[in-house]
């Protein structure tokens, strides 16, 4: 799902999501303005896929199946015209294996030590010990190559960063965005009740990783809906 800011100065907005309708992906629509909504079946057409640098900055992303060999994503215009959304089936490009089953750098292990969380044409992989007490042991960011046919391998959290940050989990949810060269990681986990955020960044550019410290606001209880982004708010 993506909820899409309307223009500066207005209070207009888009939201989008998609469903598999007989195992066809259909984007539905909702525009604010016209207070109505749209649905329109996904072209397979990776050929008309626009160059990187139009994509980060006039397309979104809709995560549709994450699977253990390939993903599908949707590839959207952000300015509402009249293209037609396209659909993208990345696979890990290289480190396949004769069975053709995937070995990303961690070892793939048992399924449920790994979280994936999408998000803007990347990926981060959370790799973890423990059975009812996880804990992480390490984070890697991926990101779309050119054409979208593959993922590709970007950077990792530092051992020494990730010592910081690691702490018992039972259960884990996150987002993930990328904006004007910075992807933005958001990791919120449960342990026993207790709540606990963990923000991280990645300068593409200067490939250097950050933990934005969060403060503790002591937050109890087991339901965690989910977790999103917003540039409405600010933290002081």
């Amino acid at each position: 799902m993506k909820l899409v800011a309307g223009p500066s100065g207005s209070d207009h907005f888009r939201f989008l999501f998609v469903e598999l309708v007989e195992n066809r992906p259909i984007l539905f629509v909702y525009d604010s303005q016209s207070e109505k909504w749209e649905s329109m079946e996904v072209k397979e057409n990776v050929a008309n896929l626009p160059c990187l640098s139009e994509r980060e900055s006039h397309y979104i992303y809709l995560s549709v199946i994450n699977g253990r060999s390939e993903s599908v994503l949707i590839v959207v215009n952000s300015h509402g015209t009249t293209s037609k959304p396209l659909i993208l089936r990345p696979r890990f490009g290289s480190g396949g294996v004769d069975d053709g089953q995937l070995t990303v750098r961690f070892s793939w292990g048992n399924v449920i030590d790994r979280l994936h969380v999408y998000g803007d044409g990347h990926m981060i992989i959370m790799m973890s010990d423990g059975i009812d007490k996880m804990m992480l042991t390490g984070i890697e960011l991926w990101g779309l190559s050119l054409d979208g046919r593959y993922w590709q391998y970007i950077s990792k959290v530092p051992s020494k960063l990730m010592e910081q940050i690691k702490k018992p989990y039972g259960v884990m949810v996150g987002c993930l965005e990328e904006r004007d060269g910075i992807v933005r990681a958001a990791l919120m986990s449960n342990f026993e009740g207790l709540w606990h955020i963990i923000w991280l960044t990645y300068d593409i550019k200067t490939r250097h990783w950050i933990r934005v410290i969060v403060p503790d606001c002591k937050m109890k209880g087991s339901n965690m809906a989910g977790i999103a982004f917003s540039s409405g708010i600010t933290l002081s």
